[in-house]
């Protein structure tokens, strides 16, 4: 039988794995043998078994930034009196449309008092270009999705979301998906500090780039 090829859409998680020498009991800590860090989440899971069987394997997952920023720009829009202003986070990309963000995403924002968890996947779709006036991406392959999909004679704009909100030329917010929760917890230092940043550009009065 030859083999196919799959594609794996959904859910990946990093999974920590802690060996004890007995299981404790309710309420007691015990110290771990050891730890390991393995793939987890019914889509990687699917693409793991997949390559093991010999079958080439491709995964497709949402890992997180745009809910990140949109509850960073929430927060910070409502301490400045700002709450008024219509926020939302889309991908370029439909395959997690009604998901929740990624459990770490989730984690990290709520270990800074932001909850997340309403927040729902969907994907960029045309009304978005009449809606909003900026389209802020995390990187430059994001940008360059949002500027080919945008339509002719549209009046939105597009740009980087850490250039927009001052913090540098061309800089980028790093995909965290192989990193660890400090990749996480470095991605929303930057969203946070990006919506401060555009908290007080708006404050200001400053609209155009």
């Amino acid at each position: 039988m030859p083999a196919g090829r799959v594609l794996a859409c959904g859910l990946a998680t990093v999974d920590v794995v802690q060996t004890v020498e007995r299981m404790p009991g309710a309420n007691e800590k015990v110290v771990a043998l050891g730890t390991r860090v393995e793939a987890g989440g019914p889509a990687l899971n699917a693409a793991v078994t997949a390559a093991l069987l010999g079958m080439p394997a491709r995964l497709a997952t949402a890992v997180g930034r745009s809910p990140l920023a949109e509850g960073a720009l929430r927060v910070h829009l409502d301490r400045s009196g700002l709450d008024w202003i219509e926020v939302d986070s889309a991908g370029t990309g439909g395959w997690h449309a009604g998901e929740p963000p990624d459990l770490r995403s989730i984690a990290v924002a709520a270990g800074f008092g932001v909850d997340i968890r309403s927040q729902r996947a969907r994907k960029l779709r045309a009304a978005d270009f009449e809606q909003f006036d900026w389209l802020l991406c995390a990187d430059r392959s994001v940008l360059h999705d949002v500027r080919s999909t945008m339509p002719v004679g549209s009046s939105a704009r597009a740009a980087l979301l850490l250039e927009w909100a001052g913090l540098g030329a061309g800089a980028e917010i790093p995909d965290p998906y192989t990193g660890g929760p400090e990749d996480f917890r470095r991605v929303w230092g930057l969203v946070d500090a990006a919506a401060a940043g555009i908290a007080a550009r708006l404050q200001a009065g400053r609209s155009a780039v």
